[in-house]
């Protein structure tokens, strides 16, 4: 996912404050205008000349993972700073405060804390304010892999998926979309059927009960890969058993 728009910081921040000021003149009229310098700015930064036009200048790596890469460089950046940079990209219109506190913090955060740590990211990253946005070109690896499973490309999926959407986070808007995304691609796979797809997958999750007995079913004993599948399956059995009737308890990783 990319966004196609890039405002240079000082502009940004200029026309934040221009914003802001007519906003509180309580003149429609003045309102309007924002609204429109907003949007004239935009399509002319769209048709500049600055660096990165049609191409990702910011690359978040979450699958299994906390990688940030801005220009190509590796941004080294702590987990609190990739739980907002999450939020950011799943709202790419932008969000107040109190919506990032609510996503990343969670009902007991604090606005105040939130809005200290967005003003250190923005020393890092251009992040515009009115509401927090990214204003860079984007990509991050979380939403591709929606995007795949929304088309069908359960293959392709399997292959971007490095891990759970950064494992050691407890904010809530990663805990969410990290539990839908690991759902939908293990149903994904189980409904497909293909054995590459299913032994890659069960290679990730590990002890997915489900996921071995699936691949166990689908591949032939002369294929080198049916004793290892064989060997998981047997002991996620005798460690977790199944349930009655004889379904698979799902273990989660």
């Amino acid at each position: 996912m990319l966004r196609q728009f890039y405002f240079p910081d000082r502009f940004s921040d200029l026309l934040d404050e221009l914003e802001t000021r007519l906003a509180q003149a309580q003149d429609p009229r003045l309102q309007t205008l924002a609204k429109e310098l907003r949007g004239l700015a935009t399509s002319f930064w769209d048709l500049s000349d600055e660096p990165g036009q049609g191409e990702s200048l910011l690359e978040l790596r979450f699958l299994g993972q906390s990688k940030v890469l801005l220009g190509q460089k590796l941004a080294p950046l702590r987990l609190r700073f990739a739980e907002l940079l999450t939020a950011l990209a799943l709202y790419p219109e932008g969000c107040t405060c109190e919506q990032l506190t609510l996503l990343v913090y969670g009902e007991g955060g604090n606005p105040n804390c939130c809005k200290t740590e967005l003003c250190r990211l923005r020393d890092q990253m251009p992040i515009g304010s009115r509401p927090y946005r990214l204003e860079i070109p984007f990509r991050a690896d979380f939403l591709e892999l929606r995007d795949l499973l929304a088309a069908g490309r359960v293959e392709e999926a399997v292959a971007l998926y490095q891990g759970p959407l950064l494992p050691n986070s407890e904010a809530p808007v990663v805990v969410e979309l990290r539990e839908t995304l690991e759902e939908a691609l293990r149903q994904a796979v189980l409904v497909c059927g293909r054995v590459d797809a299913l032994w890659k997958l069960a290679g990730r999750l590990r002890d997915d009960l489900e996921l071995w007995e699936s691949a166990l079913r689908r591949l032939s004993r002369r294929d080198p890969r049916w004793a290892i599948a064989y060997a998981h399956n047997a002991r996620l059995s005798h460690d977790f058993g199944v349930a009655r009737g004889g379904t698979p308890l799902r273990v989660k990783h």
